[in-house]
This record gives C-alpha cells, structure tokens and sequence, in this order.
C-alpha cells in the first residue's frame, strides 16, 4: 500500500470520525435519536472500510474467521443504519419518505443478514446477499426519485448519494449474478467506487445531504415555533378579551345587583316607615277610648293594642334590615339601668303572652348590676325579638326570660335566656333559622327577619346567639355579652323599644340640646317631632315642602333634615326637631298628643313584672 493512498485514506477516515463525533456529540445536547443513528453509521463506515481497505488483516493478523466475514457483518450493518438515519430524519422534520414501511423491512433484513453472518453463517446465505443488496438498492434510489419529483429540499443530493450506494452495491454483487465479462467493466468499476477520491467524494456528498436535513428540520421546527408563539398571542388575546368581556359583564351584573338591592332596601325602608301611620293613628284612638270604656270594651282595647305592638314589632324588624343595608352597624354604648331595661321588656313581653294565653315568668337568677356600659335599645331589641317569636310558636304554654350576671374582669359577663314550650325545631330547620327571609311557618305571619336581626346585634357585641330545640320540647335562646361596669351617677334615661304613640316622653339627654344654626318656631317644629316619633316618611317630606315655602330663610336646617332623611336616621330627626338655638328657652320634651294620656297605656296594665320566679298568667 502507498504512502499516496495512505494519505488519501487518512483524509477518509478522519472525516468520517470527525463526522461520528460530531454526530453523537449533538444528538446527545439534542437527544435525538436521528443523530444517534447517524453516529453510529458514520462509525460503522469507518470500520467497514477500514476493513475493505485491509487495514483491518494487516494490523490485526490473527482475526481468523473475522477475517473474511467482518466485511459483510459491517456492510449489512450500515446499510440498515443508512436505511434508518433517513426514516428517523423524514419522521423528525414531518417529511413523507416513499414506501417508508418497506424501507424499514430493508434496513431489518439487512440487520438479520449481519447477525448471520456474524455467526459462522449457520444458514446458507450465498444467494440472499446479494439480491437484498440490489433490491435495496433499487429501493432506496426509487424512493429519493420520488422525493425529487415532490420538490422535497435536499432530494436531489440524495438521489446523488442513493446512486453512489447503487452502484456499489451492483459492485459488489456482480460476481454473484455471473457478470464478470471484462467487457462490463464489474472489475474496474468495483476498484474506482472503492477508490479514496470516490469514498472522500462521496463523504462530502452525505455531509452536504446531512446538513440540508438538519437544516431542513430546523427550518420547519421554526416555521412550528413561530406558528406556536403567533397560535398563543392570538389565544392569549382572545382569552384577555374573553376575560375583559367576562370582567364587564360581571361588573354590569354587579352594579345590577346592588342598584336593584338598595331600590329594594329603599323601598322596603318606605314601606315600613308609611306602614307606622295607619297603626299609630290606631293606637291613639284606641287610648282616646280607653278611659270611657267598660271593663268587658277595655279588654277588647288591649287586645287592639297588642295587636298594633305586635305589627310594629314586625315592621320595625323590617325597618331595621333595611337601615342595616344603607350603613354599616354601629353600638351606642351608654350607662343603663339593667333592671329597669329588663321590667320594661317583662312588662311588653306579658302583652304578647295574652295572644295565645301563654304564661310569662322573668327569673333574675342572679343579682343585677346597677348599672353597665351598654346599647340598652340594642339589648332590649334582641330580647323582643326572641319574645315574639317565642309567642308566635308557644300556645297555652309557658315563656320565660332569664337574666343573670357575675363580675368579669373591669366589667360584667350577662347571661340572657328566653325558652319556651311551644312546638320545637328540627336539626334541619335550625340551621336555617337565623337567615334572612326565613318563614318556617308562613301561617304564623311575620316576615323572618327578628331572629335573622337578633343575630346580628348579639354578634355586634362580642356574643354569640345560641339555639337548643327539639321537636314537641320547645326552644332555648341564650347569649353572652360582656359589660363595663358603670356607676349610678352615669345613668342614662332607660332607651327604650319604639313604640309609636304620641303620649312617649324623650330621652332627657337629647332633649333642648343647642345646635349652632337657626332653627324653626317651636310650634313648627312639634309637628316635625311627632312626624318623626312615628316615622312618617311621606309627611315628614311634606312638611319640609311646606316648610321651605313658609319660612325659606332656614336652609342650614332643612339640610340637615334631609341628610337625616336620606339615611333613615329618624331619632336625630327627632333631636333637631327639639333642638334650641343658643341662649334660647328648651322645648319640652313632651310631644303633645291627640289625648292625654299616660305611658301605662301603652301596656295591658301598669304593674310591674316581679324579678323571681313568680308567674305571672298572661
């Protein structure tokens, strides 16, 4: 062998570990298995040739059996790894390769016929040989044909390549098919495709071809990458859209709801307070009767006062969800008289027993505080409201209230009871109970909100509102609130729960109190009072009409009736309508009334509840 064609073979085989190396280095950064595949062909092509060439007898003598078949094991090898780097390579870059399937048969007997040639050849493979190398051949070139006239990129160095690969596969199975003629020249043309220059030529011819593959692929994984990023701006834009749509429509929804919940809580809150007329108007006639009336037409006039009481306890509750849904809920804390707040609520609640002719009996279990730190009107509000519904659900039997307190901390712990021995509550229907609008028995009239209300106000105070019942056993409400204690001398006049007559007394400490603009005369004002006491929405309107033509030269003061107006805040209605200017007499602070009569009206009689255990039937 020459130093010429040394040198020449050099270049070959360095080419082709160079591009094994390469191969294999970048399928192993990109994991795939195309370039794996393409490694190891290179790699076989190295040592096929390197075998063809004699290198592989001339440095490794004692190869025996190898010797001879080394050759063809190397050669069936690579031409299923050809087969297959080109079907890894079509399947990677989304290139249809013709008749792929068979290719793949090919490069799989092609692998069985190294196998068997690798072991001795245990079958006679003489004649199978050669046939799958021109059948192979044939394939392969049909196929890159196809490819070209499919104006695949890069066909063309394959049909080029495919060619070389017929070639010398005809080479070398020419002697098997009887054509040695020198004629044909099988003989030189077996010499010249195994020539250096040829296998060099042809080396830079499948690089060439490798590399339009790889770029072909990263070409079209761009176009895929660009599709991607374009296919989730335009999905991202969609899905901004979708949400901006979502966003507004939700916010449409939203302002819906709340404008179609203050009309309801605005309409509900005129409702109620245009409902107080009509029954305070009853309520005076009625005491205007009373003192001219039998004692069989008296007790027919307690019944019509019960009956009233008990209508404006409903409306109240309705006026006070609705106050609640204008602002948020707020305590008056002030120095109340415990027992006296508690002989006022005794004294209502043995009216409301007579409608079902249950017993009452107010138990002080323990010894009362003088006086606490408390929003007495709130305290008195939950108790009625646990009272009438205690005697809407209580016929012939008996209701009780239990009031106790024991020291705690700088204050006082309170615990209330009201329980009952009327039809009871299931599981079911108690953990239903303290919603809004919640009537378990429609026939009992109301309009479920006094326990709902209840709730609210023992939770504003740092309590919880408990509930025990059973079925046929009746129910058991209780709370804890915790008071500061207070001294007698900060005794507030006892707040208490609204009743809409015109004979009521103020609260002294709202009485003349000085307000630093002009107000109305006197006896302009005492109708807006009264007006005010009985929370008569429309006539208050009216007589700020009327009002503001009369006397226009008092603007500071109608304004802040009609910002009181606007929140429902009748009690500060009421404060201007007493209120003086500086330096100027108080007015009293009784309204003046249709008749004149005494609070005890208001009540089936004018004892007091005894704080024991004594019942009282109702």
């Amino acid at each position: 062998m020459t130093s010429y064609y040394l040198e020449w073979d050099l270049f070959y085989f360095g080419g082709l570990a160079a591009l094994a190396f390469g191969a294999i280095a970048i399928a192993i950064l990109s994991r795939q298995i195309s370039l794996v595949v393409m490694g190891l062909l290179c790699i076989d092509i190295l040592v096929y040739m390197v075998s063809v060439r004699g290198y592989g007898v001339l440095y490794w003598p004692d190869l025996g059996f190898w010797a001879y078949n080394h050759t063809r094991v190397f050669g069936h090898l690579g031409i299923a790894l050809y087969i297959l780097t080109f079907y890894f390579l079509s399947r990677q870059g989304e290139i249809r390769l013709p008749a792929a399937n068979y290719l793949a048969f090919l490069a799989g007997v092609h692998c069985v016929l190294a196998v068997v040639h690798g072991f001795d050849a245990l079958i006679s493979v003489t004649w199978v040989t050669p046939l799958f190398n021109v059948c192979t051949g044939i394939s392969v070139l049909t196929a890159s044909i196809i490819m070209v006239r499919r104006r695949v990129r890069g066909a063309q160095l394959l049909l080029l390549t495919n060619s070389v690969l017929l070639l010398r596969l005809f080479a070398n199975s020419a002697d098997y098919f009887g054509l040695k003629a020198p004629f044909l020249g099988v003989g030189q043309l077996r010499e010249w495709m195994y020539s250096p220059q040829v296998s060099l030529i042809a080396l830079a011819i499948n690089l060439t071809l490798i590399a339009a593959w790889i770029n072909e692929i990263a070409v079209q994984r761009n176009k895929a990458r660009n599709a991607l990023f374009l296919w989730q701006e335009q999905e991202q834009e969609c899905l901004k859209a979708e949400v901006e749509r979502q966003t507004q429509a939700l916010n449409q929804a939203l302002q819906y709801a709340d404008e179609a919940n203050r009309k309801k809580s605005e309409g509900l809150g005129y409702i109620s307070h245009d409902l107080r007329a009509p029954l305070s108007a009853i309520l005076g006639d009625a005491e205007m009767l009373s003192p001219t009336l039998n004692t069989e037409q008296k007790r027919y006039a307690r019944s019509i006062v019960q009956s009233v009481h008990y209508q404006l306890a409903l409306i109240d509750n309705l006026l006070e969800y609705s106050r609640n849904e204008f602002e948020s809920f707020t305590l008056r804390p002030l120095a109340i008289s415990l027992n006296d707040l508690m002989d006022a609520t005794s004294q209502f609640a043995l009216a409301l027993s007579t409608r079902q002719h249950n017993q009452f009996r107010y138990v002080a279990v323990s010894t009362l505080p003088d006086a606490v730190m408390l929003d007495g009107r709130r305290l008195q509000q939950v108790l009625l409201n646990l009272l009438v519904n205690a005697a809407k659900f209580t016929q012939r039997g008996q209701i009780k209230l239990e009031a106790s307190a024991e020291p705690h901390a700088q204050g006082w712990l309170l615990r209330f009871a009201v329980s009952d021995s009327g039809v009871g509550m299931s599981l079911d229907t108690q953990s239903r109970v303290f919603n809004a609008y919640t009537q378990l028995h429609p026939q009992h009239g109301g309009v479920g909100l006094g326990l709902f209300i209840a709730r609210q106000i023992v939770e504003a105070m740092g309590g919880t509102l408990n509930l025990e019942s059973a079925p046929g056993e009746g129910s058991r409400f209780s709370f804890d609130v915790v008071a500061a204690a207070a001294s007698v001398q900060e005794l507030s006049p006892q707040p208490t729960f609204d009743m809409p007559t015109a004979s009521m007394e103020w609260p002294e400490l709202e009485l003349g109190r000085s307000i630093g603009f002009p107000v109305l005369p006197a006896h302009a004002r005492v109708e807006l009072a009264i007006h005010a006491r009985d929370g008569q929405l429309s006539r208050i309107e009216g007589w700020l009409s009327k009002m503001m033509a009369d006397y226009p030269g008092y603007h500071e003061f109608y304004d802040e009736v009609n910002a009181a107006l606007h929140t429902l805040d009748f009690e500060y209605i009421e404060v201007l309508a007493l209120a003086t200017e500086p330096d100027a007499p108080p007015i009293d602070g009784v309204i003046p009334a249709a008749g004149d009569l005494s609070p005890e009206a208001l009540y089936l009689d004018g004892a007091s509840v005894p704080r024991t255990d004594e019942v009282v039937t109702a």
